[in-house]
């Protein structure tokens, strides 16, 4: 068993491919980035990336578990000693998009990687997808598990959670890596929900439902290709993987609950204002959020941070795990230390 292969057999079910919604899907796409004066994604007009996708590594075995926390339950997969880390996923991802990068850490460290309240294999849930509840899930798993004081990786939302629970939690954990991850309610936040053309519509009562109910592994493909430095990097395999955590009623509802909750993290973290000198290192892509991270530092240095560290992913896009995972991995090796 790997990090990779693991989720989609356990749920018995896969997206099929929906061909003839697929046109339905990209239009969708366009009009919605045309509507905030953004471009599409798939037409940046540059040439798109030749390189292969890597295989995933072998690593240690893999054990999985569904632990409850926090009035729900999250399905886990672990390897490897060592001091602990937690890889938190992003959107429309679930925690095999670490697939090609726990194995290795999981040879210098215990590796921690949940699925995320009501995605994919962990248990269906209606309510609780703000942040700050989303961050005391995972302290309780960490404390279930008996992770002492992890180090927390979260990519896009996952991002978000681990910044709740930095602020939250300070003692809890070792240090945090945002990768490519904006922190709603700090700049540059609100500039980025009118430029990502997504952000409304997702957050809109029902109609996204509505229009992409059924149509899960068209939206994946379309939704992910734009915003890869290689196409390829998700493949049919792993859109397939991403699409299914997203499948059924609950589970869309579930995705899309976490883009609604979103007014309630700008309030906790506008507040949030305590000086901390707990290690928070910000990744950007260098064709997604890098080029915002210097706004970012410096409205995290106003709410009272003073350990901030940027990096740069190059030759990646805002889906930089699959992008570019070897780069990942050897950023966190470097930085989560015990």
């Amino acid at each position: 068993m790997s990090f990779t292969n693991l989720s989609v057999p356990q749920r018995q079910r896969r997206a099929r491919p929906a061909r003839g919604h697929s046109r339905v899907c990209a239009v969708l796409i366009a009009v919605g980035a045309l509507a905030c004066g953004a471009a599409p994604p798939g037409t940046s007009g540059e040439p798109p990336g030749t390189g292969t996708a890597p295989a995933a590594e072998a690593g240690p075995p893999v054990s999985t578990s569904d632990v409850t926390v926090n009035g729900t339950s999250l399905h886990v997969q672990r390897a490897g000693q060592g001091p602990a880390v937690i890889l938190l996923h992003g959107f429309p991802q679930d925690s095999t998009a670490y697939g090609r990068i726990a194995p290795r850490l999981a040879r210098s460290f215990s590796v921690v990687v949940p699925d995320l309240r009501g995605i994919g294999s962990s248990a269906p849930a209606s309510t609780g997808f703000d942040a700050p509840n989303l961050a005391e899930d995972i302290r309780q798993l960490a404390e279930q598990l008996g992770l002492e004081r992890p180090f927390v990786v979260g990519h896009d939302i996952g991002g978000i959670v681990a910044y709740s629970l930095a602020r939250a939690h300070p003692d809890a954990v070792r240090g945090v890596m945002l990768v490519d991850a904006p922190v709603p309610g700090l700049d540059p936040w609100d500039a980025l929900k009118c430029e990502l053309w997504h952000m409304g519509f997702f957050m809109t009562p029902r109609l996204p439902e509505q229009l992409l109910t059924g149509r899960e592994l068209d939206f994946v493909r379309e939704f992910t290709r734009g915003a890869l430095h290689r196409p390829e990097a998700i493949d049919e395999d792993a859109a397939a993987r991403y699409a299914a955590a997203y499948t059924g009623a609950e589970r869309l509802s579930a995705g899309l609950g976490y883009y609604r909750a979103f007014p309630l993290a700008e309030a906790d973290n506008g507040a949030q204002r305590d000086a901390t000198d707990l290690p928070l290192v910000l990744v950007g892509s260098d064709q997604g959020f890098a080029p915002q991270l210097p706004a970012l530092s410096a409205s995290l240095a106003a709410h009272g941070w003073k350990n901030v560290t940027e990096r740069v992913i190059e030759q990646a896009g805002h889906y930089v795990l699959d992008d570019q995972p070897d780069a990942v991995s050897a950023l966190i090796e470097e930085l989560a230390g015990g």
